[in-house]
């Protein structure tokens, strides 16, 4: 039995998702690591700052390239579990926008255990 192809609904929830991450990408930054980050720019970031600590996705493009890995694997992810559920275009976009979400928090989760950065959305973590 060949496998069933996405279709254009699963394809379009995955592309206007992945699209708006793209977009959003600076802000995710900012909202989990509060380093300044604006949309389209690092003008503000941490990074400039010599006093504080290094933002870790805008210091490492690879790590943030992971994140970005991780946030496409929980959309993904997401968008099986709308497609295991019944075709909906409602249902596709919420658990692909769902599965995002779990994906962004997980790879902030492991990129503060990594690298060992001081902050996470509103907790500060430093000793």
């Amino acid at each position: 039995m060949l496998p069933r192809r996405p279709s254009l609904l699963d394809r379009g929830a995955l592309l206007l998702v992945g699209a708006a991450a793209v977009v959003a990408a600076h802000p995710i930054c900012n909202l989990l690591f509060r380093c300044g980050c604006t949309w389209f720019s690092t003008e503000h970031c941490n990074i400039h700052t010599p006093s504080t600590p290094d933002c870790p996705w805008c210091t490492q493009p690879l790590v943030f390239a992971a994140a970005g890995l991780l946030w496409l694997g929980g959309a993904v992810l997401g968008r099986r579990l709308a497609r295991r559920l019944g075709p909906s275009a409602g249902r596709a976009l919420l658990f692909t926008s769902l599965g995002l979400v779990a994906g962004i928090l997980i790879s902030g989760v492991v990129t503060v255990l990594l690298t060992g950065y001081p902050r996470l959305l509103v907790w500060n973590l430093s000793r």
